[in-house]
């Protein structure tokens, strides 16, 4: 084997064995999210709901829907992931 068919086969394993590397890197599931506190989604519409306030009446109408915000988040989180729970908590308690 001469000198340049020697350097196009290092150059090709070189080459062959960093596509095959990305390649089963890329392949890996990514780490799945950390679940999220329902408490604290719960906490993040109520807050929601009151930045929305825009009376002392609407203050009270967010602190009156805080259990049942409470309760929801709890319920959806249980049923299905948190994203989906706030959503359709959000969309229960803070369309107006």
């Amino acid at each position: 084997m001469n000198r340049s068919t020697w350097i196009k086969n290092i150059f090709l394993g070189a080459t062959l064995t960093l596509v095959l590397s990305t390649a089963y890197a890329h392949s890996e599931a990514p780490a799945p999210a950390k679940p999220v506190d329902p408490k604290v989604i719960a906490e993040e519409i109520f807050k929601k709901c009151m930045s929305g306030a825009k009376q002392l009446k609407d203050e009270q109408v967010c602190k009156a829907r805080r259990p049942s915000i409470d309760q929801c988040v709890d319920k959806e989180a249980k049923a299905k992931d948190a994203k989906t729970a706030k959503t359709k908590c959000e969309l229960l308690f803070l369309s107006q």
